[in-house]
């Protein structure tokens, strides 16, 4: 497989992103409904980001002249859905994750997340 052939559609809708936020939301009121005074917010929260880190770094790895503006426009959209800035102000990484990129989406430099994303995703994929 090369590294070429590695593609994540972009999506025209910020909340389709890796198709779970609807999931989070489900599981979120299942355990509400279930166990009643069990906070897991903060653990969803950081399951939705760090998966948004994930999709970005997958996402701007395919970045080409032809793609460029409409990947900027979408991963601008997505940083400034208020349930992302939601989940991300609070955001908290665990050992071993990703520190820097979650930081410039909270600040939303969505120029310096793509290139950084695009290096990471090089590095990460590079085997293929």
């Amino acid at each position: 497989m090369s590294y070429n052939s590695l593609t994540t559609r972009i999506p025209e809708n910020p909340r389709k992103l890796f198709g779970c936020i609807d999931v989070l939301d489900r599981i979120k009121n299942f355990v509400d409904s279930h166990n009643p005074g069990r906070d897991i917010e903060k653990d969803l929260a950081h399951f939705y980001v760090y998966q948004s880190v994930l999709f970005m770094i997958r996402l701007c790895g395919q970045v080409n002249p032809e793609n460029k503006n409409r990947l900027s426009k979408f991963i601008t959209n997505f940083i400034n859905e208020p349930e992302f800035i939601d989940k991300i102000r609070n955001y908290v990484p665990a050992d071993g994750n990703y520190r820097i990129i979650p930081m410039l989406m909270k600040f939303r430099i969505t120029w310096v997340l793509m290139k950084l994303c695009n290096i990471e995703a090089r590095r990460l994929y590079k085997s293929f």
